[in-house]
């Protein structure tokens, strides 16, 4: 079916196994810190805290949401 002068790229790929994404983990932790990636997740849901209140149709001052920053 597939003819041998035609290369396949999907099979150059870095494979995304786990400990691929365990090393990219590391990787970050290494170099930002855990602090510094609780930062970056913490200022993520509070950038997509209105949106969640907008799909759910709560507002941040109804009770306590799970993604609400307050509670973390």
């Amino acid at each position: 079916m597939w003819s041998k002068s035609v290369v396949n790229y999907k099979d150059w790929q870095i494979s995304l196994s786990r400990r691929f994404k365990a090393i990219r983990l590391w990787l970050i932790m290494r170099s930002h810190g855990v602090a510094g990636l609780r930062d970056h997740i913490q200022r993520h849901m509070l950038d997509c805290l209105p949106s969640i209140n907008k799909c759910t149709g709560l507002s941040s001052s109804s009770s306590p949401h799970p993604c609400n920053p307050s509670r973390l």
